[in-house]
């Protein structure tokens, strides 16, 4: 999703000046990840230090159960 197709998607919540928009769109352009299938953002445990945002795919937020298995708390979508 480029810069712009965010911004628009976020109007529908909330308008923006044309001075915000151009700060919105200056952020997104700073510094983007694309991560593979199955790669973590973050571990369990660790102290969170960025934002991340789902602009495309999907994400989940899970624990690890004492067995092994992986239980999803939650999923993330753009």
């Amino acid at each position: 999703m480029s810069g712009i197709h965010f911004v628009r998607k976020l109007e529908s919540f909330q308008s923006f000046s044309a001075n915000s928009e151009a700060a919105i769109l200056e952020i997104a352009a700073r510094k983007t990840c694309a991560l593979k299938p199955g790669e973590d953002l973050i571990s369990e445990g660790d102290e969170p230090r960025t934002i991340y945002l789902v602009v495309d795919g999907w994400a989940c937020r899970y624990k690890m159960l004492d067995d092994g298995r992986r239980q999803i708390m939650s999923f993330f979508v753009p």
